[in-house]
């Protein structure tokens, strides 16, 4: 418990009333303190415990976002995704207990392990999400060359192999997307190939260019390549080639929006609607933008500036928000509704900040 508490006077002598009355506080507060103690998880040297966390009322950084967790990450860093029930990333630890798929909870201000390192595989840094599933891209071991497209659902607890030949995966509620790294339907990277949740059926793109990202909606399917930003109606079979000069993209809902780098430097943060196949701007900043996400209202993306900021812009106003500008790195923004999520090297290891807007 430390130093004990001394009190004036020695034996047989009366302490005075105001010294009894600090003591008992201070005695109090020493007892409180050591049962928050004894009832606190012990967070391992990486910051995240194999257990539930509990990481809310962490200090704010004004201006900057407010700490939320700890992150073991490599150097090079990983990425975010968000899920219905938070934001979701991998740890990469030598400690079985804190390698795996996490995902902060902002309901409950808890961080919980969803999977462990070996029904998680070596990711390669993509991760994908939409609704309670999310979808990556492992190696199943570390000698392996050959990825695999994994998908988890946290509510139900379903895992299940979507691919054991593919890249860059994409999720919706109609089923899951990726790059096909074989050849079995055309040259290795330039295939996009599906799984459809409600027919249960596969179907396969040939897209003539090297697919960077690949999106579903519905009965549509949107990939980037080639700075190409191209949607494809499954239905009809008309493809609607968007922009050319695409640094980055994403979908929501009946939107499209990415973002097209001109000759100028000056990037226009681009959305065109499914249903209307109508496309307007949303607004336009200096430099490159990367790391594209959406919610319904906002649009956030890493810019290429100081180690890369986080910015974003409302999509029915088409205010612009920078909400995070230091010369620490930041990298893979995600949003929640309003609230923004990046990974943060301001402290010299990678940590979750967010922002509400």
């Amino acid at each position: 418990m430390g130093t004990p508490i001394t009190h004036p006077g020695g034996a047989g002598t009366a302490t005075h009333p105001h010294g009894r009355h600090l003591a008992v506080r201070l005695l109090a507060l020493t007892l409180l303190t050591a049962a928050c103690a004894a009832t606190a998880l012990i967070v391992r040297s990486s910051g995240i415990a194999d257990v539930v966390v509990r990481s809310s009322g962490m200090p704010a950084v004004s201006g900057r976002g407010e700490l939320v967790t700890s992150l073991e990450w490599p150097a090079q860093g990983l990425v975010l995704a968000a899920t219905s029930g938070g934001v979701v990333w991998e740890q990469r630890s030598r400690s079985p207990h804190v390698s795996g798929l996490w995902r902060y909870d902002p309901a409950s201000g808890l961080s919980q392990r969803l999977l462990a390192r070996r029904d998680l595989g070596r990711t390669t840094g993509t991760l994908a999400a939409f609704g309670s599933t999310v979808a990556w891209t492992c190696r199943p071991d570390g000698r392996s060359n050959g990825s695999q497209v994994r998908a988890f659902d946290s509510v139900t607890g379903r895992r299940f192999t979507a691919s054991r030949h593919g890249t860059a995966p994409g999720v919706s509620e109609r089923g899951v997307v990726w790059v096909d790294s074989s050849r079995r339907f055309g040259r290795a990277g330039t295939v996009v190939v599906g799984l459809d949740a409600v027919s249960d059926a596969h179907f396969n793109v040939s897209t003539g260019v090297e697919v960077r990202r690949v999106a579903t909606e519905g009965h549509w399917v949107v990939w980037l390549g080639a700075h190409r930003v191209v949607a494809l109606d499954r239905r009809s079979g008309e493809k609607y080639r968007l922009t050319r000069r695409a640094t980055a993209m994403a979908t929501r809902g009946q939107a499209v929006v990415w973002a097209a780098l001109l000759r100028s430097g000056v990037t226009v943060i681009m959305t065109w609607d499914l249903g209307t196949k109508h496309s307007r701007s949303l607004g336009r900043v200096e430099g490159t933008v990367t790391d594209l996400a959406l919610s319904d209202q906002l649009v956030v993306w890493r810019q290429e500036s100081n180690s890369g900021d986080v910015c974003a812009l409302d999509r029915l106003t088409g205010r612009l928000t920078p909400v995070c500008v230091t010369a620490a790195a930041q990298s893979a923004p995600v949003v929640l509704d309003r609230t923004v999520y990046w990974a943060d090297r301001r402290s010299g290891n990678w940590r979750l900040y967010r922002r509400t807007l």
